[in-house]
């Protein structure tokens, strides 16, 4: 799915079809990201934002998102309403192919997301 920043409000990745990963007991968990990284950019470092919900809901659940695939691997734990505001390294001169992932403590996971970044030096 393509987005440009100035017209990405909320974006929200679900599990569709056979994806879910995780069994009827822990739940599934879904990635809503309120700042999506951008396709292309020159900076050395792109933002993501957003929460982690978990179905069915369960309280006192500790939540992260793991991110791979930039400069560095970038592990974020969630605030205490599943929210999550990381800054990611970006390989320079390169496409970047960001993989987000969210867990929490009773095993359940989300879908892996994948997003490429274009980074270039000068646009």
């Amino acid at each position: 799915m393509r987005s440009s920043p100035l017209n990405l409000v909320l974006l929200t990745i679900l599990a569709v079809g056979g994806g879910a990963c995780s069994d009827e007991f822990s739940g599934t968990l879904f990635i809503n990201f309120a700042i999506l990284p951008p396709d292309t950019t020159s900076l050395a470092q792109v933002a993501a934002s957003g929460e982690i919900v978990r179905v069915p809901p369960r309280a006192s659940t500790l939540k992260w998102l793991t991110i791979t695939g930039g400069a560095e691997t970038v592990v974020d734990t969630a605030g205490s309403f599943g929210t999550f505001d990381v800054t990611i390294p970006l390989n320079l001169d390169a496409t970047n192919r960001l993989e987000f992932v969210a867990r929490d403590d009773s095993g359940a996971r989300s879908e892996l997301i994948i997003r490429e970044v274009l980074h270039r030096a000068t646009l």
